[in-house]
């Protein structure tokens, strides 16, 4: 059994988004044990946030509230 590397995105801005797209395709493509498990974006109206969200990752609105996720 492979270990799964539990990460969240804190912070969607222009360049944010950007990564988060590509990082998406890569664990799409190379099939690595990699969960985003939360993201945190003030916009929560944001094509990449509401994306994560139509995932069932959660999405925040501030960054500290994933943070209390521990």
């Amino acid at each position: 059994m492979r270990h799964v590397v539990k990460v969240a995105l804190l912070g969607l801005g222009e360049v944010g988004e950007r990564f988060a797209e590509h990082f998406l395709e890569k664990i799409q493509e190379e099939h690595v044990n990699v969960e985003i498990v939360a993201v945190a974006d003030r916009n929560l109206d944001s094509p990449v946030a509401l994306g994560f969200a139509h995932s069932n990752v959660p999405v925040f609105k501030d960054a500290l509230e994933v943070i209390q996720l521990g």
